[in-house]
C-alpha cells in the first residue's frame, strides 16, 4: 500500500478539489464488488481498487 498507510489513515487526507453541486457526484459504484465508494476517502478508494476485496462495513469510519 501507499507507503504502508492505512485505509484509516488515507481516509484523513484532506482533499484538494472544487464541491460538485450534487452530493452523488462523490460516491461511484466499484465495478468489482458493486459497493458504493465515497471518493473523498481515499483508503476506501485505494481498497476497492484492488481486484479481490470483500464488501467494506456500511457504518466503518
Amino acid at each position: 500500500m501507499i507507503d504502508e498507510k492505512t485505509r484509516e489513515d488515507l481516509n484523513k487526507c484532506l482533499p484538494v478539489y472544487s464541491a460538485p453541486e450534487d452530493e452523488a457526484e462523490h460516491f461511484y459504484a466499484c465495478p468489482t464488488c458493486g459497493q458504493l465508494v465515497d471518493m473523498r476517502r481515499l483508503g476506501d478508494v485505494v481498497y476497492h481498487a484492488e481486484e479481490e476485496h470483500e464488501l467494506l462495513p456500511v457504518n466503518d469510519p
